[in-house]
């Protein structure tokens, strides 16, 4: 995730509005921000699933975000632009809400916290600090 971020900033220089939007970034065959998503979610899956209480919340954003991933032209499809928001939504409120309910409350408030510092710094890309932290700190919880 960090290489794939690091990797999209750095190619066009600045912060994306999204993980979303890096996927209008790149010309080729197969999309990198839907291996992003697949892969990222493979690697979550058996961990997560395994691992606390509630894993049906984790089932439902791990596929939350393979409908995220899948769905890299949602600016000009409708369809498309349906299913990628919703599997975002889902993905990031099923994760939260496993933290919560788990009872990583340290870990929930300390990545509100440095989300909420890095949303001031960069106002427009709220949404992708928003990604960036939940993922994140889901990798940390998990490890």
């Amino acid at each position: 995730m960090i290489s794939y971020c690091t990797f999209a900033i750095s190619y066009k220089k600045r912060i994306p509005g999204s993980l979303s939007e890096t996927s209008y970034y790149w010309n080729y065959k197969i999309n990198p921000f839907t291996c992003f998503c697949f892969i990222t979610g493979l690697l979550l899956f058996y961990p997560w699933l395994s691992f606390g209480k509630f894993e049906f919340l984790g089932f439902l954003s791990i596929a939350g975000l393979f409908a995220a991933g899948s769905t890299p032209l949602f600016k000009d499809e409708s369809f498309q632009r349906k299913l990628h928001y919703i599997g975002g939504v889902i993905s990031a409120l099923c994760s939260n809400l496993w933290i919560i309910l788990n009872h990583y409350y340290v870990n929930f408030i300390i990545s509100i916290i440095l989300m909420l510092c890095c949303i001031l710094i960069y106002k427009k890309s709220w949404v992708f600090w928003v990604e960036i932290f939940s993922i994140l700190n889901l990798f940390l919880i998990i490890i």
